[in-house]
């Protein structure tokens, strides 16, 4: 079986209330998401996987807007 993922990210962030610059929390997040690409594939629904994911990532979450997208194309054969 062969799996092709593809993915998007898109991300913002309140600079109002956030030391982190936009950049870095797109890297960080992409990374995070890399890191654990099966359990988001394997944990439904994947937007709730992804938002544990990133609260785990970001201890300060709640200062973060949550603009996420996220685009999975798997391919089975």
């Amino acid at each position: 079986m062969h799996i092709s993922t593809t993915m998007t990210v898109f991300f913002t962030v309140d600079s109002r209330h956030s030391r982190f610059q936009p950049l870095a929390v797109n890297l960080a997040l992409i990374q995070c998401l890399i890191n654990n690409i099966f359990l988001v594939i394997g944990d439904l629904p994947w937007l709730e996987s992804l938002l544990f994911l990133s609260t785990k990532h970001f201890k300060n979450f709640s200062l973060f807007r949550s603009s996420v997208l996220l685009k999975l194309t798997i391919l089975s054969y």
